[in-house]
């Protein structure tokens, strides 16, 4: 079914001032607010006019709406042949279609949307926005100042820095083909490329890559075990605090990471593959989960402008916190 989006809204956001006159400036083509960081990043939408909450999702792929969602709204619901697998290697081929979406001045209308079969944590939350929507756009993720906003990627490469700043660091990544960035980064001095995951709150190391890099195991001093991983318990999760995480030059002191199994690296994919949902970023089914995921435990500290089109993150600290060695290479 045709899919047509629509916008509500253009504005523009400061340009910096050495920007020469042929550099378009920042242009918002929508805008949200961030309601919460507590657990996901949480942003006001509207579903068949009834008001909800959505998580925005960059470690996610297509979009999701809730069993509670789907039940109140009284939506039918479709069979799949190509669904998605979660962490945890569950599939999830049920899909619905509404009849409109908003998010700030997002406007859409005839949405298909997966369905879970588990409830979301929270009835309040509606369901999911991932990547695919949102790629085309810049996103600039300004946690103190609780916005989102989707940016247009006319302007000139670089020219993103609009917040004051007396320094920030530019991160390179990889976009892979579900529109996942895996990025460059430190855990007490061993380097990894770590999938960036608004869709996580606290940050991630499997237990392979644990094991291998720092000789860590469930029952390894300073292991404790927080529960289940998306409430399986096929997957039992548990977490450790390291020394440093580091990203483009800054510094986390003390970062707590959350160690899990990796359930999909063995998991059997038939020859209609399936795509792929949070915290998943595979080509290929022996891949898997990927070593390190960096959550909103320290994104939220940092101002985030992820620059699809350049493949580059800008960020800098909040305000100095304790916790944060502000360090960034200077720009």
């Amino acid at each position: 079914m045709k899919q047509a989006w629509a916008f509500a809204a253009l504005a523009l956001l400061a340009t910096s001032a050495a920007a020469e006159d042929t550099c378009p400036p920042l242009q918002i083509v929508a805008q949200a607010d961030i309601v919460s960081t507590d657990g996901s990043l949480l942003v006001p939408a509207k579903v068949n006019g009834l008001s909800t909450y959505m998580i925005i999702d960059t470690g996610g792929w297509y979009r999701e709406l809730s069993p509670a969602l789907v039940d109140k709204l009284k939506l039918s619901t479709t069979k799949r042949r190509v669904g998605m697998i979660d962490i945890t290697g569950r599939v999830t081929n049920t899909s619905t279609t509404v009849d409109s979406f908003e998010m700030g001045s997002f406007r859409a209308k005839n949405v298909t949307c997966h369905v879970p079969k588990e409830r979301f944590g929270s009835d309040d939350v509606g369901g999911v926005i991932g990547p695919q929507l949102f790629t085309q756009f810049d996103i600039d993720l300004d946690f103190e100042g609780k916005k989102v906003s989707f940016v247009l990627q006319d302007h000139c490469d670089g020219r993103v820095i609009y917040w004051n700043t007396p320094s920030y660091a530019v991160v390179p990544f990889v976009l892979t083909d579900q529109g996942h960035i895996r990025m460059p980064v430190e855990l007490d001095e061993h380097k990894f490329m770590a999938l960036l995951d608004t869709g996580a709150d606290q940050s991630i190391i499997t237990f392979r890559a644990a094991e291998g890099a720092f000789d860590i195991t469930k029952d390894s001093p300073g292991v404790t075990k927080r529960g289940f991983v998306n409430g399986d318990t096929r997957a039992e999760e548990y977490e450790r605090t390291f020394k440093t995480l580091t990203i483009g030059g800054i510094t986390f002191n003390n970062p707590k990471l959350s160690l899990i199994p990796d359930l999909l690296r063995n998991h059997q994919i038939n020859d209609h593959r399936p795509k792929i949902n949070s915290h998943i970023d595979t080509s290929t089914e022996a891949e898997g989960v990927d070593d390190v995921t960096i959550g909103l435990e320290q994104l939220r500290r940092l101002h985030v402008y992820i620059a699809y089109k350049e493949q580059k993150l800008y960020i800098s600290p909040n305000a100095p916190q304790a916790a944060v060695l502000a360090s960034p290479a200077a720009h």
